[in-house]
């Protein structure tokens, strides 16, 4: 994978350790950011706990389906089957995969939470969140490490971490979002 030459074996654990720790920090920042938007709507989480239920399957499927896309590009990288012209085929392939995933995993959530909650405005509120997220999360996922490659740092020590606060920031805020207009 990219990245592995830049921590080969050969590397000293502190040199490994250091590296790893600037995008520790940039996740802890990043992790506040998500929480503060889930502050943002405290009151509605009180009145509607099962938000505060399902926000974990919205954020995990968003972080999956990233990863899968970011795993896969990263990967490419590696193999040398990417280039500055292919880059617009890899994210329009990974938005495809995005927006079918999202679709059915959007219905099978949406089923689940009317089945569990009863309430088909939340069911819909996590069905447009879970699919919105799926596509964010999808593009971002091939659009991060070709980003990085491009500004020259490696993808493989710092997608995850900005991947991850792209589909838990836009996750927490666009199924909170979309619940208050629609619960509201």
């Amino acid at each position: 994978m990219v990245g592995l030459d830049d921590e080969a074996e050969e590397e000293s654990i502190q040199s490994a350790y250091k590296k790893r720790l600037v995008w520790l920090f940039v996740n802890l920042g990043t992790i506040l950011m998500a929480s503060f938007v889930i502050g943002q709507y405290e009151t509605l989480i009180v009145s509607y706990v099962a938000l505060a239920v399902l926000m974990p399957v919205v954020a995990a499927l968003g972080g999956n389906t990233g990863m899968q896309a970011l795993t896969v590009t990263i990967r490419r990288l590696a193999l040398g089957e990417i280039d500055y012209a292919s880059t617009r085929t890899v994210l329009k392939r990974e938005a495809m995969i995005a927006l079918l995933n999202g679709t059915v995993m959007a219905g099978a959530v949406s089923s689940v939470s009317y089945l569990w909650f009863g309430d088909s405005y939340l069911a819909l509120a996590v069905a447009l969140a879970v699919f919105s997220n799926l596509m964010v999360a999808g593009s971002a996922g091939a659009l991060i490490p070709l980003g990085l490659k491009k500004i020259g740092v490696d993808p493989a020590v710092a997608s995850s971490v900005l991947l991850t606060t792209t589909t838990d920031v836009f996750g927490f805020f666009i199924f909170l979002f979309t619940a208050k207009l629609i619960l509201s």
